[in-house]
């Protein structure tokens, strides 16, 4: 939870987690959109902010597919 902001190119692991994952498995990422991050002073070094379409693009180019994605409770 929270550490794809910390990941240099965020396509490697994906990949890896797509590779690990047993078939018929399931995968949850939850981050916080760039706009609410960065209003966090904290967040100004060394985070990679995503952008809400970002992560399941991502997904979809690893190869996991039936993505379903929505916003969390704000």
């Amino acid at each position: 939870m929270n550490t794809v902001y910390f990941w240099p190119d965020p396509a490697v692991p994906m990949s890896e987690l797509w590779r690990v994952l047993r078939a018929g498995g399931r995968l949850v990422v939850g981050f916080v959109p760039r706009t609410a991050l960065g209003k966090f002073p904290f967040t100004q070094s060394g985070f990679t902010h995503c952008d809400p379409d970002q992560i399941p693009r991502l997904l979809e180019d690893a190869g996991f597919r039936s993505i379903e994605y929505g916003l969390g409770r704000r």
